[in-house]
């Protein structure tokens, strides 16, 4: 719904069908020399009804932060980073 390109957030997507599986994860652009997981950056998750769930990008080298799964409106956690990203 929003890109955010200054680096300064939020930035926010909504799906409609949580019936399908959607995987959501964070590529940072920015190739910068402190990387991805000095950002302190998080990703808060809502699900209707529920109360958000929050994660903060881990330890761990690469560029791509694999955040959850969503299946059959279940938040499966994966948070993990690469340099690809990954269930």
């Amino acid at each position: 719904d929003v890109d955010d390109r200054n680096g300064f957030g939020p930035e926010t997507i909504t799906i409609y069908d949580v019936g399908q599986t959607w995987y959501y994860g964070v590529h940072d652009y920015t190739e910068s020399e402190n990387g991805l997981a000095a950002s302190g950056a998080t990703v808060k998750v809502y699900l209707p009804g529920e109360e958000p769930r929050t994660y903060t990008v881990p330890s761990g080298d690469g560029d791509c932060w694999s955040v959850c799964k969503i299946a059959g409106g279940q938040i499966q956690e994966i948070n993990k980073i690469g340099n690809m990203f990954s269930e």
